[in-house]
């Protein structure tokens, strides 16, 4: 699976300079592609073990991407970990993205649909999406998440300067 006009490859040589700039041995860089018709919006993020390297755009337009990242603490002893929300706008969807690059173990991420206009990024809601992680292995593995409109497909890198590639569309 590819985004969209955009292979994988072409993805991950359009995040290398991003983690390059982040200089930290335990970082994240994400690509969210928006392939739906409705622009994502009101992006929160609470990282709860790492520094915003790269400020979520307020707004991923339809048919357009964007990139984020995530590096660690100097002080920090959980490596990077956190979680980006994005609401589809003109619903009341949310995409929550979980990450985690742990300074010992595998990497994991998830991704969860939740339904309200409150969703808040949090420390809580990053612990319990840590609980249900999807750890990462060797290979490229995509997982999806659906609601009756929408899906979310996406993949991390098992680095210790990740890759993460995130894909909204609409449910077909």
């Amino acid at each position: 699976m590819a985004f969209i006009g955009v292979g994988v490859a072409e993805v991950i040589q359009q995040l290398k300079p991003l983690t390059r700039l982040m200089n930290s041995s335990k970082s994240v860089s994400m690509m969210i592609k928006n392939a739906s018709n409705k622009t994502l919006c009101e992006p929160r993020a609470f990282p709860t073990s790492a520094k915003v390297f790269q400020i979520p755009p307020s707004r991923i337009a339809p048919g357009s991407r964007s990139a984020l990242g995530f590096r660690k603490t100097p002080i920090g002893v959980r490596g990077v970990e956190g979680v980006v929300i994005y609401k589809v706008e003109g619903t009341k969807e949310n995409l929550c993205i979980f990450y985690t690059v742990p300074y010992i173990g595998i990497n994991g991420f998830r991704l969860q649909w939740m339904d309200g206009n409150d969703v808040s990024a949090t420390e809580t809601l990053s612990d319990k999406m840590a609980e249900i992680q999807w750890e990462i292995d060797n290979e490229i593995k995509w997982h999806d998440e659906y609601t009756d409109d929408f899906k979310a497909s996406g993949f991390m890198i098992q680095s210790d300067t990740a890759h993460m590639l995130v894909e909204v569309s609409n449910k077909d």
